[in-house]
């Protein structure tokens, strides 16, 4: 009669991605590695996000097993595998994911869309992304000319005021930034107005009355 060694119980499994100084970002895939190092073979490898199960890979040679994700928003949070035999189940230590939303293409308007520019005014230029992971770097330009940038920890449109010229008529754009890609607005062009010129009060008094028939 044949006799088999006793089954080799396993080492606790190591859960990595396969390029771990990539942060993913939404439309990426998402490559998981869980690896035992030690054990009986074969060995299941069994991947959970937020206790979850993802699927499972059995293994008949070393090397530990692999899981692909086509990543979404939702595939933020803890993520942990577990590893299998004949011995025992081996769970790893969790490894937390946050997952990049790229920027969405902003918006560019004024503060007054109706009113257009006067030298003389304070133009104010609004720029909003609706969705991106935060923070969000907005920059205005003017003719391909950069005005300035701002930085957004938190939602909402990110704005920028002009002290408007004659030379502020023209091309306008935004772009928004964050850590997964950059977008740019739609072009806004604009007319700046001249101030009318008014007669002051002592010009209008000192103008000859008209002349009245006797």
């Amino acid at each position: 009669m044949a006799v088999f060694p006793p089954p080799v119980s396993l080492s606790r499994p190591v859960l990595t991605l396969r390029d771990p100084s990539v942060q993913p970002v939404v439309g990426d895939v998402m490559e998981l590695h869980c690896e035992a190092l030690s054990g009986s073979l074969p060995i299941t490898y069994t991947f959970y996000h937020e206790d979850v199960n993802l699927g499972s890979r059995k293994a008949h040679s070393r090397g530990g097993a692999y899981l692909s994700l086509t990543v979404t928003a939702e595939h933020s949070g803890n993520y942990f595998c577990e590893a299998s035999n004949s011995a025992q189940t081996q769970r790893s230590d969790t490894m937390t994911l946050t997952v990049k939303i790229p920027v969405s293409r902003p918006v560019l308007t004024l503060r007054d869309p109706s009113v257009q520019p006067v030298v003389g005014d304070v133009m104010e230029l609004h720029c909003e992304a609706l969705s991106g992971s935060l923070p969000i770097t907005y920059t205005f330009y003017h003719e391909d000319v950069n005005l300035g940038s701002i930085k957004a920890h938190s939602r909402g449109e990110a704005y920028l005021s002009v002290s408007v010229t004659a030379e502020h008529s023209g091309k306008y754009f935004c772009e928004a930034s964050n850590s997964a890609q950059t977008q740019r607005s739609d072009t806004m062009t604009l007319t700046v107005k001249s101030k009318l010129a008014f007669p002051s009060n002592s010009s209008r008094r000192d103008r000859p009355l008209p002349h009245q028939p006797q």
